[in-house]
């Protein structure tokens, strides 16, 4: 079982986000009540971190278009 912790871990320093995120679902399924509280830390620092690079993108993305550089928003979207 921790097994799905230490990978979701390894999975956000490699910044996998999305893929962290699933296996601490999965690892959510099977661990116990105090068992949880790492994996929930782990998920709000994920979900803290995934809010402020969309926000960062977004911005980004708004100077580009307001500054007419369309193909750098469109390389920007392509992030997305």
């Amino acid at each position: 079982m921790k097994v799905w912790y230490a990978e979701a871990d390894i999975l956000a320093a490699e910044d996998r986000i999305a893929e962290a995120l699933a296996a601490l679902d999965t690892y959510d399924l099977h661990a116990v009540d105090e068992e949880r509280a790492p994996a929930e830390a782990l998920r709000n620092q994920l979900l803290f971190n995934l809010n402020a690079s969309l926000k960062n993108l977004k911005t980004k993305l708004q100077a580009a278009w307001s500054e007419g550089n369309f193909g750098l928003a469109h390389q920007l979207s392509a992030k997305v």
